[in-house]
C-alpha cells in the first residue's frame, strides 16, 4: 500500500473483473443498509465507534413524489407559493398524529422559474397507510 493513497477495487459484476481506483481522498456515499449489513469491505477496517454509530442509525417509511403543472394547460398562478422554498401541510389532525406532509418548491431554485413543479415528502402513519394502498 501506498501512503496517503486511498484504493478502491470495485468488481464488475457484468464481466466479473476488479478494477482499482487510486485518489488521496474518497468520500464514500453508500446506502444505510448496504452499511449495517457491511456488504463493503473496508481496509483498515472501520473503527468499532463507527460501526456501532453506523447501527444506531434508524430509518423509516417517507414517500416522494413529484408533481409538475403545464401553465399552458391550467393556470396555477392563484395559489402557487412563489418564492417559498418550501411548506408543510398542516390540518387539524396533525396536532397530534404522526403524520406530516413537506412540499419544496423546485420552482424557486435558480434556473426553474418557468418550471411548476413541487416535491411532495410524506411521512409517519399517512405514509404507511399509502404504502398498503
Amino acid at each position: 500500500s501506498m501512503e496517503g493513497v486511498v484504493k478502491v477495487s470495485a468488481k464488475d459484476l457484468t464481466t466479473n473483473t476488479v478494477h482499482d481506483h487510486f485518489a488521496r481522498a474518497v468520500v464514500v456515499t453508500l446506502p444505510l443498509g448496504v452499511l449495517q449489513n457491511r456488504d463493503v469491505t473496508f481496509l483498515p477496517a472501520l473503527p468499532p465507534g463507527k460501526l456501532k454509530a453506523i447501527d444506531l442509525i434508524g430509518n423509516g417509511i417517507v414517500n416522494k413524489a413529484i408533481v409538475y403543472w403545464d401553465q399552458t394547460k391550467q393556470d396555477v398562478s392563484s395559489w402557487w407559493p412563489y418564492g417559498q422554498m418550501d411548506f408543510q401541510l398542516i390540518t387539524d389532525q396533525d396536532a397530534d398524529s404522526e403524520e406530516w406532509t413537506w412540499f419544496v418548491n423546485d420552482q424557486a431554485h435558480e434556473g426553474n422559474e418557468a418550471n411548476y413543479i413541487l416535491t411532495a415528502w410524506s411521512g409517519g402513519t399517512a405514509t404507511r397507510y399509502l404504502e398498503k394502498e
